[in-house]
């Protein structure tokens, strides 16, 4: 009787962890399509709000993403810190998600140096770090850390700045 309680354990856990992975397969193909700034506002002289519409293909489970915090960075020279509020991401397809984004200047950052930089601004020189929580439907959640993303990727179009009018303000 035992053999056989052991057997189907052994065949319900080899089960169980095909399902699994082939669940969690799908996670590779999440893919950000779209990212466009609906509106920025800003706050002092080294702060700004964003509003962002960010659209998400996602052929895997729905998702709630927080705690999203990260460095903003030009070439290795740290420009500034930004947070995001949560998002839900819906599954098995694709949606527009809004994105509320706070950023701060860094402190070894003076505006007068922060103009130059804009004008003549190259954005696959600009990456980011990112820190967040990913939490599957309502299971438990895990800490996703993503080093040295070019920000480019997102913005695909290389006057994506002058669209949004940023590096105007800046001229």
């Amino acid at each position: 009787m035992g053999k056989i309680l052991k057997g189907r354990s052994i065949l319900l856990i080899a089960v169980l962890a095909v399902f699994l992975v082939q669940g969690c397969a799908n996670f590779k193909d999440i893919r950000i399509v779209s990212c466009r700034v609906e509106s920025v506002s800003l706050k002092g002289l080294r702060g700004a709000e964003a509003a962002l519409s960010v659209g998400v293909d996602n052929p895997a489970a729905p998702m709630t993403l927080s705690d999203i915090t990260g460095r903003i960075l030009l070439e290795d020279r740290s420009l500034g810190t930004f947070s995001a509020e949560p998002v839900s991401i819906e599954g098995r397809t694709m949606s527009e998600c809004p994105v509320k984004v706070t950023f701060s200047l860094d402190n070894s950052i003076s505006l007068l140096e922060l103009v130059p930089m804009v004008r003549s601004l190259d954005m696959g020189s600009v990456t980011a770090d990112v820190s967040l929580k990913v939490r599957v439907r309502k299971g438990v959640s895990k800490r996703v850390t993503l080093e040295k993303v070019p920000l480019s990727s997102f913005l695909k179009d290389s006057s994506a700045l002058k669209d949004m009018g940023i590096s105007d303000f800046f001229m």
